[in-house]
């Protein structure tokens, strides 16, 4: 009952839920930046997209469709860490919105992480109006956010699901494994409006630089090492935001993670092996999902870790917490929860948060490696 309560609450939260039936899968922002955004939604008979902001009011026209289906409304001239308004004039009836654009470096700022929201679409949108009621500026998910990625209908149940987030913040995603058809990576691509339209990529939100890395398609083996060509680009982006004054943390985020608290699972050896190069280039924190509960910590290394896979598909047990070969597990619950951040310009505090919005484990992570090595 408590979770039937939570999604009618959910609803409740957004202006327009049901008059949104004609526009499919959004609006969502989509690569948002200090002084530019996109709102993404496919399908629905759209006449104008108003947006509100410091400045005053702007109307917007709409696009036809993209090569992949997505209608991609181009938002210029925002302004940094600025929360901007959209009312959308569609046929059925107007829709509201709103996001956030990333502040300077240096400005405080909030994120969520979650992941494998794929089978019990109740849980995965009370989590949603949980994440909702935190106002991040940004979301990450860390993959599987459907159960089969070939069948459009689910795309659909993620997205009505979803809704409290997308109309609150940018959602950011990587490729799951059940994101897949048939090992084909387009179901994601058709409705998120990716860094490069592709499979890994990176951006900055005030002093985090954000990677999201392909543990499904663009590797080597089954175990989702990076092929050759995504751990050079990585490499080359650890190395970029190394020597930049502006960034004070490396965040990155896969969905095959490379320590696994699960009984009879290893995690992503092939990634585990090149970590210690790329703990010591900078990176300050990695996030996964796949396995389906909260663990959070620490390798041989020093790089702290988080699986946050607790988003709706069914939870598996866990070793617990203790030491293992390789890497130390502080906490290990199965949970269905989520990750709340605050960064700062010397830390990043954060919370696992379970279902009812109560924090469980909360700590502290200190600016890693980046600053430590610039010239």
């Amino acid at each position: 009952m408590r979770i039937l309560a939570l999604v009618a609450f959910g609803c409740a939260l957004v202006v327009g839920w049901g008059s949104a039936a004609a526009i499919e899968r959004g609006p969502h922002p989509q690569q948002v930046g200090p002084d530019r955004a996109q709102l993404v939604w496919r399908g629905g008979d759209v006449k104008a997209l108003r947006l509100i902001g410091p400045a005053g009011t702007t109307t917007h026209g709409i696009p036809p469709p993209d090569a992949r289906g997505r209608v991609r409304v181009a938002l210029t001239g925002l302004t940094p860490g600025t929360r901007y308004r959209y009312f959308i004039d569609a046929e059925t009836g107007p829709i509201e919105g709103r996001f956030h654009t990333p502040p300077a470096p240096g400005t405080p700022f909030s994120f969520v992480a979650y992941g494998d929201s794929r089978t019990d679409h109740r849980v995965h949108a009370a989590l949603a109006v949980r994440i909702a009621a935190a106002d991040p500026d940004l979301v990450l998910h860390t993959g599987d956010l459907v159960t089969r990625g070939g069948r459009d209908a689910e795309w659909g149940e993620f997205f009505r699901a979803a809704t409290p987030i997308t109309r609150r913040a940018m959602l950011v995603p990587v490729l799951g494994n059940h994101d897949l058809d048939y090992g084909d990576p387009a179901p994601l691509l058709r409705h998120f409006a990716l860094p490069d339209d592709r499979t890994y990529f990176a951006f900055t939100w005030g002093n985090v630089r954000f990677v999201g890395l392909d543990s499904e398609v663009a590797v080597t083996d089954g175990e989702g090492a990076p092929d050759a060509e995504q751990l050079e680009w990585l490499r080359g982006e650890l190395k970029a935001a190394r020597i930049d004054p502006r960034i004070a943390h490396v965040v990155a985020f896969v969905h095959k993670g490379p320590y696994s608290g699960h009984p009879s699972r290893s995690g992503n050896i092939g990634l585990r092996t090149h970590l210690p190069e790329l703990r010591a280039a900078g990176l300050s924190l990695i996030v996964s999902g796949h396995d389906h509960y909260y663990e959070r910590g620490v390798d041989a290394h020093g790089l702290p870790y988080l699986v946050l896979g607790g988003g709706g598909a069914p939870l598996y047990g866990t070793r617990g917490p203790g030491e293992r070969e390789g890497f130390t597990a502080h906490v290990s619950r199965p949970i269905y929860s989520f990750g709340r951040f605050r960064v700062l310009p010397d830390r990043i505090e954060g919370c696992g948060v379970d279902l009812s919005g109560v924090p469980f484990d909360c700590f502290s992570l200190p600016a890693a490696p980046v600053a430590e090595h610039r010239p």
